[in-house]
């Protein structure tokens, strides 16, 4: 019969009571008639794997920042949950495509940044720039966008990743900031008598 893969990720309670996490993974013979008739099996300890990912994404959380990964054969992007709650109804869990990101851009920058994928392809050099995410309620706000080609992954069709950063109260500072400084310039150039 024909074997089919099949992992776990579980935890167990040692009997000094500390929790292990364990991934286990089994391959599953069937007969004829489709009940499992043997079955092999490996077990790992992925306690400080998981430890490090649970870490990783409460300080994504904590600093607005996600990951994400282009699929360059199905222009499906997949988030990672910081993503897909600070872009809300934009992306979704299971991946969305390219396109359905890029709609929700201004133009400008939807061309702006599927060029820098296409030229991160072409020439494995990364890019960064800040991107403005039109809200459904009228208004933007401002992402930071990070890219680049992972290394001897698929060279016929480089995959892109790379991370996301709501940077919308920064770009307001700056821009008051800015304005603040042009009301001074202008009072400084005023005469009292």
């Amino acid at each position: 019969g024909r074997a089919a893969l099949e992992t776990l990720l579980s935890w167990i309670v040692r009997g000094d009571g500390e929790i292990r996490f364990v991934k286990g993974t089994v391959a599953v013979e069937r007969d004829a008639e489709g009940r499992p008739s043997r079955a092999v099996g490996i077990n790992a300890d992925v306690t400080e794997e998981h430890e490090v990912l649970l870490a990783l994404r409460e300080a994504q959380a904590v600093g607005r920042l996600g990951d994400w990964t282009l699929d360059p054969r199905s222009q499906r992007i997949r988030w990672s949950p910081q993503l897909v709650e600070m872009l809300e109804s934009r992306v979704s869990a299971e991946g969305s495509s390219l396109d359905e990101f890029l709609a929700a851009l201004t133009a400008n920058d939807a061309a702006r940044l599927h060029g820098s994928i296409l030229a991160t392809q072409a020439t494995g050099d990364p890019f960064s720039q800040t991107l403005e995410l039109l809200e459904p309620a009228g208004g933007v706000r401002f992402l930071r966008v990070e890219g680049r080609c992972r290394e001897g992954v698929r060279p016929d069709a480089p995959v892109v990743f790379g991370t996301m950063m709501d940077v919308t109260r920064q770009v307001e500072r700056e821009r008051r900031l800015g304005e603040i400084s042009i009301a001074m310039d202008a009072a400084h150039d005023c005469v009292f008598m």
